[in-house]
């Protein structure tokens, strides 16, 4: 399930999720992202699912909040402490370590954390991001068996292309990224089984070619916290959510004709 707030924005395909990183537990670092979320009025917060963070967050901003951890127990706690959503992801720490996640692994770890929360908050929603090294077919047929689960919503991610046996996977260039991205983007809404939300590498420039490809919202983070005052990282926000609004307005009118 998920809030009425959740709801409107995917309908609206305006759900811009500001992203303060799920290994980021550094109190002051994560603050000037909430402040710059809330000064921005943004959708949505996402932040590490550890408990001080999170209580730093849901105090400081009133909108949609995300808890991100790979573990269902911490998830769970995340949506007791006042989290909306609790989503399973990113695995960028786990891909630095040199392991990727199948489907089933995802699948397993996604049931589990549909139990914990649903046992705590029956209105808190889950969101699973999708490995991006996955082949298409894969990611849509996972998505399909989420959907049947109780997930909520899915998240795209592009940092690598290919399973690989090797300790460590050369990073694609950025315009790699979003490329994949926004391919796994389509591919994904094509199957019509979930809301999806496009994340990895996302820029001002390039959030439009996400809602035009599907998604009812975007994560952005790097682009955010490459800033270093709170003032500039607010008129970031301000320009993305200005970006997406406008590409989603044309499917609004159409709906409303």
């Amino acid at each position: 399930m998920m809030t009425l707030r959740l709801q409107d924005a995917i309908a609206a395909r305006t759900l811009v999720k500001v992203i303060a990183g799920i290994d980021n537990t550094d109190a002051v670092s994560v603050s000037r992202v909430v402040e710059a979320a809330r000064l921005a009025n943004a959708p949505a917060l996402d932040v590490s699912a550890d408990e001080a963070i999170v209580s730093l967050a849901r105090q400081g901003f009133d909108g949609i909040l995300f808890a991100s951890s790979v573990e269902p127990a911490a998830l769970a706690r995340a949506v007791e402490l006042g989290a909306d959503v609790a989503e399973l992801g990113n695995f960028d720490a786990l891909y630095a370590a040199g392991t990727f996640l199948t489907a089933p692994m995802v699948k397993d770890l996604a049931q589990q954390a549909v139990i914990a929360v649903q046992a705590v908050n029956a209105t808190a929603a889950v969101c699973v991001t999708i490995p991006g090294h996955l082949d298409t077919v894969s990611q849509q047929a996972l998505a399909t068996d989420l959907a049947a689960m109780g997930v909520a919503m899915i998240q795209t991610e592009g940092a690598v292309r290919v399973l690989s046996a090797e300790p460590s996977v050369k990073a694609l260039s950025t315009e790699d990224q979003v490329a994949l991205t926004l391919s796994n983007t389509q591919a994904l809404v094509s199957v019509g089984v979930l809301p999806v939300m496009t994340a990895t590498s996302l820029t001002v420039d390039t959030v439009a070619d996400a809602i035009t490809a599907g998604a009812c919202g975007v994560g952005v983070g790097r682009v955010v916290r490459q800033h270093r005052s709170v003032e500039d990282m607010t008129l970031t926000i301000k320009g993305i959510m200005k970006a997406v609004e406008a590409s989603a307005r044309p499917a609004m009118v159409a709906l409303s004709a």
